[in-house]
């Protein structure tokens, strides 16, 4: 067989973060059981799929979630988020561009 392309092989790497408390990793079944707050109430820590039953509004795809900490009461707290935001779009674009973070599974 010949051949007149050329091959090549490209190395990509990833970073993985994973939310821990008191040095136990974040699940998923944790996550889902936290408190929703607004977005403008929590300091985002990063992006996360909950997979909650819920969907947009406007009946296009699931929510899109961060994790964070409360601004009020210092615990961790989930918000919904909407890349395609018509309310304060800096704070939307803000937690669409925080870094994703894995919630591991139970052990």
């Amino acid at each position: 067989m010949t051949s007149s392309g050329t091959t090549s092989t490209k190395t990509v790497t990833a970073e993985i973060r994973v939310l821990v408390v008191d040095a136990k990793p974040v699940t998923l079944a944790m996550a889902r059981q936290l408190d929703e707050v607004r977005l403008s109430q929590l300091d985002i820590m990063g992006r996360i799929s909950l997979h909650r039953a819920s969907t947009r509004a406007d009946g296009w795809g699931p929510m899109l979630w961060v994790i964070g900490r409360s601004r009020r009461t210092g615990e961790l707290v989930v918000a919904r988020y909407d890349f395609q935001a018509h309310g304060n779009r800096r704070l939307h674009a803000a937690a669409a561009a925080a870094p994703l973070i894995v919630l591991t599974g139970q052990r």
